[in-house]
């Protein structure tokens, strides 16, 4: 049993009933197990309603009388977003509410009677089991601020699949009716070619309209001037287009209709950042994080979501487990796994970092020699940048817990601390030789 799992697992009294919930989108299963209920109770099914979540309360009060408990635990997976209305109702009521991990109970259920059955009044006594031995997820403390950086990293996530989806649209129409734009325009998703499309829609529209008018339609694009010429030649390629022809009213009506959505996500994109420039000052631990060399806005807000305070840590190879940056070899007698990250928690907080971890290939960077060193271990990029993201995880743990800025001259100079140590020790076993050898 990990210390962990102990830690946890001794903070529950003897005599403490642990109620296990199956969380499903509109039928919840619920099952009790303690000292005095070794097998586990009858299954208690209940809907994802009030009337349900009274049920259940109801429920769980015949179950304290019925086995004589002090205390009760309730636990559920975090499954989707379905878990959060029965968890804020069950807080509400007093209860304390822990969270398990999906994996472990699906791994756990082949172990407990040496079948793969799954089902809803399994899962729940599995769950309540997980409580009793101490193994459920930790969560960091709530903050209000933290909730608003976690919801807009979310939706801008979101949002950018939405605008890529939209973009390769866009390009699709682009190749099949007009591919001689993009010489003029190579940036599909500008404001410039928006515009374009929007006033312009095939490439007769564009030739019928006449160099003068598309060119004041263009101005109407902030921080973009284009000249006469260019203009002109556009036109020209517009009426010798080799595009296919646009035929119906649905090609039309779908393309405005891709405009439209392009233009309604990338507006509440827009918004989403101005929310996080606002919320994100708040947060002690957001000046450090960008302190750190290329670790921008975003990837700072993503550590804030997902990791939280990082001073609430305890140890740097607790935040490398829940970024899934952990590592890790499968062995067995005489043979030597590779070794992996985990790869466990969230994956944009591993992309940011990776992203992030980028401009420390270049050589203006402090951990630049790092690199270099690590690519002529592995010879692979990917590989090296692996460690990278490890670093910077730990540096950004360190600096958070003493609230400190980084310093980019640091690595240098305790690299160069690092050489002199093994210069001064290599003098003195030079020494030592020259003396043995005269004696």
């Amino acid at each position: 049993m990990s210390k962990k799992v102990l830690k946890v697992s001794r903070q529950f009294p003897a005599n403490t009933l642990f109620v296990g919930v199956d969380i499903a989108k509109k039928i919840h299963f619920a099952r009790a197990y303690g000292s005095n209920c070794e097998e586990g109770s009858e299954a208690f099914r209940f809907t994802n309603d009030r009337k349900g979540f009274n049920a259940f309360l109801d429920r769980i009060e015949l179950w304290r009388q019925k086995y004589g408990a002090a205390g009760i635990v309730i636990g559920m997976e975090p499954t989707g977003n379905y878990w959060r209305p029965l968890e804020h109702f069950l807080k509400k009521a007093g209860f304390e509410v822990c969270l398990v991990s999906p994996l472990s109970v699906s791994r756990f259920k082949d172990a407990e009677d040496n079948s793969p059955l799954k089902s809803d009044s399994k899962d729940a006594l599995l769950i309540a089991r997980h409580l009793r031995m101490g193994a459920v997820l930790t969560r960091s403390p709530e903050d209000h601020f933290r909730e608003i950086v976690k919801r807009c990293v979310i939706h801008i996530e979101d949002l950018n699949k939405i605008l890529v989806m939209l973009t390769n649209l866009l390009e699709s129409y682009i190749a099949a009716h007009f591919p001689e734009v993009l010489k003029f325009m190579p940036d599909i998703a500008s404001a410039t070619m928006m515009v374009l499309l929007e006033k312009f829609p095939t490439p007769e529209t564009l030739a019928d309209a006449g160099p003068d008018e598309v060119l004041k339609a263009l101005s109407e694009v902030p921080d973009k001037k284009f000249s006469v010429e260019k203009v002109r030649l556009l036109c020209n390629d517009a009426a010798e287009s080799i595009g296919a022809p646009v035929e119906g009213e649905a090609a039309n009506l779908g393309l405005s209709t891709v405009l439209k959505i392009y233009e309604v996500a990338a507006g509440a994109k827009k918004q989403f950042v101005g929310i996080l420039r606002k919320t994100l000052p708040n947060i002690p631990s957001y000046k450090i994080l960008r302190s750190v060399r290329g670790i921008g806005m975003m990837t700072a807000a993503t550590i804030i979501a997902f990791l939280g305070d990082l001073s609430d840590y305890d140890s740097a190879a607790q935040v490398l487990k829940k970024a899934g940056l952990n590592l890790f070899n499968r062995s067995s007698g005489s043979r030597r796994g590779n070794c992996h990250i985990s790869r466990r928690g969230k994956g944009l907080l591993r992309k940011n970092l990776y992203m992030a971890c980028l401009s420390h290939t270049r050589k203006n960077s402090p951990f630049y020699g790092k690199y270099t060193k690590l690519r002529n271990r592995f010879f692979s990029h990917r590989k090296a940048i692996v460690p990278l993201m490890r670093k910077i995880l730990k540096i950004c743990f360190a600096l958070v817990r003493k609230s400190e800025m980084f310093d980019p001259a640091y690595e240098a100079i305790a690299n160069a601390r690092i050489d002199s140590k093994c210069f001064v020790g290599a003098e003195k076993n030079q020494s030592g030789i020259r003396r043995s050898e005269a004696v």
